[in-house]
């Protein structure tokens, strides 16, 4: 499998695991059906390092993830209560990495691995969420 098609996959199922995993907008607390709920990134997707990292994704609204350029204040205070100080300060830290140009991609096999491991974690999550997972995934 070739790295676009990898990104591309591991997108969709983070996505999907963040999805299920709240039905509320992370910084305004937005009660959102399924179809509403977006992954939104505190660090940004472009950073590779941290674009699949389940604490760096949460359930975000469309006003909140969009309109409001992922309304990183409300996002930071989330960070700090959802996950403590030192987590806020480690992406807090990672973010100004990535703002400085330093911070790289992942190599192949790191990706392949993140990967497997979410092939995995959707598989056992299809029993309940079949409804939600389309079929060409």
């Amino acid at each position: 499998m070739d790295r676009k098609t990898l990104v591309r996959r591991l997108d969709k199922l983070t996505s999907v695991l963040v999805r299920l995993h709240s039905d509320r907008c992370c910084t305004c607390n937005k009660k959102l059906d399924f179809k509403h709920r977006q992954c939104g990134h505190y660090i940004p997707r472009v950073v590779q390092a941290t674009r699949w990292d389940l604490q760096n994704c949460n359930v975000q609204c469309q006003t909140c993830n969009v309109e409001k350029g992922g309304n990183l204040k409300r996002y930071a205070e989330f960070m700090k209560t959802e996950y403590g100080l030192p987590n806020k300060i480690k992406y807090d830290t990672i973010y100004e990495v990535y703002k400085m140009g330093k911070l790289k991609s992942l190599p192949t096999e790191t990706l392949e691995s993140l990967y497997h491991e979410r092939v995995e974690a959707v598989r056992k999550l299809e029993q309940y969420a079949e409804q939600y997972i389309p079929k060409e995934w």
